[in-house]
């Protein structure tokens, strides 16, 4: 596995010095009842089905294992077609008429929802596509560009772009309003029908400049508590913190005290890193360790500075390489610093180390 390092160090006050090498809805006239175990809750059953001779799901989020929703409550419907075989051909029922797959809807009476999947005649077209930027993320509004690639000489196209819209044509440039991640499709037709499509989950991640990316956040949603670590995650940052610590004393410096902001600031750029696929202490769209720190609300330091890593599989391995680079070696050896938080993602093998002076 390719193991890469960075480090970077952060002076701050107020501002930073950086340094180093481094909707559909119908009514009906259901009345609202009781949902099962919930006494006197005005509720309502959302039913799905699909058709056709194709295969796929139909999923609703927040889910639901009887589909029995809160009066008011907005859901999520989606569309999935199984994209080896088929393809999503429309909705039936109370979303009929809406193209896009994923349709949000506000349950305000009992909703019968179906969708059509199908399977492409031959010689239809298989779709594929590119974006503009390739790795497309920032912060909203943020336009991006898909351009068709697929192949069987289409003649038409359907973009579903993930936030309600559709589009047609070869090439659509579209600019999304609201921060959050986009799964983008693509079906193609030709003389023979439509083909498969081509879906890139979660191509889009737009984020909020105030909160950060939506891959800090449990379930990578908005609104939900920031993320913290496994067990065995929290494990391996007391590892690294115990290693940096010997490493200090051999040294003849004072030890480094766990620190709770540090630490909710690296698990958060792990995250990151991870979900958006970037190595770098600067995001995508320019957010340095003082600002992560700043925005998962970290106060009363005077001094920021940030080593990370990808690729190591245990806390000695991680050290062992920071501690054979000199920039990321003068980092934890650096005399100024009091305190320290580790952040580590497992299932990437990202790591990071937030130092703090207090």
């Amino acid at each position: 596995m390719n193991r890469s390092l960075a480090l970077v160090l952060i002076v701050s006050a107020c501002g930073a010095l950086t340094v180093g090498c481094n909707s559909s809805k119908k009514d009906h006239s259901t009345r609202g009842q009781a949902a099962p175990g919930v006494a006197g809750v005005a509720s309502f059953q959302v039913t799905v089905a699909t058709a056709g001779g194709g295969a796929g799901q139909v999923t609703l989020d927040p889910p639901s294992a009887t589909g029995w929703y809160p009066d008011g409550t907005t859901v999520q419907v989606t569309a999935a077609p199984d994209a080896t075989t088929s393809y999503f051909a429309g909705w039936g029922g109370d979303l009929a008429g809406q193209t896009a797959s994923t349709v949000q809807l506000t349950v305000r009476s009992a909703l019968q929802v179906s969708a059509r999947f199908e399977r492409p005649a031959a010689g239809a077209p298989r779709a594929d596509f590119t974006s503009s930027p390739a790795r497309p993320s920032g912060v909203a509004p943020f336009s991006v560009t898909f351009t068709d690639a697929s192949t069987g000489s289409p003649t038409a196209w359907r973009w579903d772009l993930g936030d309600g819209r559709t589009a047609t044509g070869r090439t659509v440039t579209h600019t999304y309003t609201s921060p959050g991640r986009y799964t983008v499709t693509l079906q193609a037709e030709n003389q023979a029908g439509p083909g498969l499509p081509a879906i890139k989950r979660d191509l889009v991640v737009v984020v909020d400049r105030d909160a950060g990316s939506p891959y800090w956040y449990v379930d990578d949603t908005y609104g939900n508590p920031l993320k913290t670590h496994t067990a065995s995650e929290a494990t391996l940052a007391q590892q690294v913190l115990s290693l940096v610590n010997q490493e200090r004393a051999a040294a003849g410096l004072a030890p480094l005290q766990a620190d709770a902001q540090a630490e909710r600031a690296a698990k958060a750029h792990v995250e990151d890193m991870a979900g958006r696929r970037y190595f770098d202490h600067v995001s995508p769209e320019g957010w340095t360790p003082s600002d992560r720190m700043r925005m998962t609300k970290g106060t009363g330091y005077r001094m920021v500075g940030e080593n990370i890593a990808v690729g190591q599989r245990s806390a000695q391995a991680v050290m062992n390489a920071w501690m054979a680079s000199p920039g990321h070696r003068a980092n934890i050896l650096d005399a100024r610093y009091t305190h320290l938080g580790v952040g580590v993602d497992e299932p990437s093998w990202n790591w990071c180390q937030v130092f703090l002076t207090r």
